[in-house]
């Protein structure tokens, strides 16, 4: 089939393969957020003119981050993106979350504040929902297992002690760290935050069990509530 011919079946065939040109000679870094999702666009549409589509798309729901974080019903609106493009873009945070744990989880300690904050904010980058992890540590702070305690709207009741020791204990660990985020995206902890931490810190503390931190994700902020407000906590060794 000769060049003209190509064009008649897939008019973009050879714009596609200079974009996938550009990515590999370039880095992902040097394209704009158009570029990026048209290409990405087109593993999904490979006879569309993915362009409009990605310039709709930025318009529409105003940042790449935005069009990722859009659940799938949202994206169908657009022209052009139906179930199979839009199961494709919404896996995408997934992916990206579980990418940014399998890197951070073997070989660092999360009792270092820097550490835990860049993996918990990889675990709820694009989270609409509240989500309470478990994070359960070995002797030498690394994670031995991230457990999902509670998702959804949260009270109280998620953050039970109950709950949260018998998962401690259950794992045998000496040590967990406590996450929650508040998707409304302030990370200002609240009176329930502080005395629901200081409850499950006293009953772990029972079973010789340290919760190391509490932690409050809001996008790209994640602030420790035991550390950042001492004297409403108080002494971590101390009784509560």
């Amino acid at each position: 089939m000769n060049r003209s011919a190509k064009k008649a079946v897939n008019p973009h065939l050879f714009h596609r393969q200079r974009l996938k040109e550009r990515y590999l000679g370039e880095g992902a870094e040097n394209l704009d957020d158009k570029t990026l999702l048209e290409l990405l666009l087109s593993f999904a549409l490979p006879r569309n003119d993915t362009r409009p589509i990605a310039a709709e798309l930025l318009d529409r729901f105003g940042t790449l981050s935005g069009v990722l974080r859009a659940d799938a019903g949202e994206l169908m609106k657009i022209g052009g993106i139906k179930q199979h493009t839009a199961v494709l873009i919404t896996m995408l945070p997934e992916l990206s979350r579980r990418f940014v744990a399998g890197e951070s989880e073997s070989c660092m300690s999360f009792k270092d504040q820097a550490t835990a904050s860049e993996y918990l904010k990889g675990c709820y980058a694009g989270l609409r929902e509240e989500h309470v992890y478990l994070l359960c540590l070995d002797s030498f702070g690394g994670l031995s297992e991230k457990r999902l305690l509670h998702k959804g709207s949260i009270n109280s009741a998620a953050f039970s002690m109950r709950l949260v020791t018998e998962a401690a204990i259950n794992n045998s660990c000496s040590s967990v760290i406590l996450a929650h985020n508040h998707p409304n995206g302030s990370v200002i902890p609240s009176n329930e935050d502080i005395y629901t931490t200081q409850r499950i810190a006293a009953a772990l503390r029972i079973n010789d069990i340290e919760l190391v931190e509490h932690y409050i994700i809001a996008g790209e902020n994640c602030i420790p509530i035991m550390r950042n407000m001492p004297n409403r906590y108080g002494d971590k060794n101390s009784d509560i």
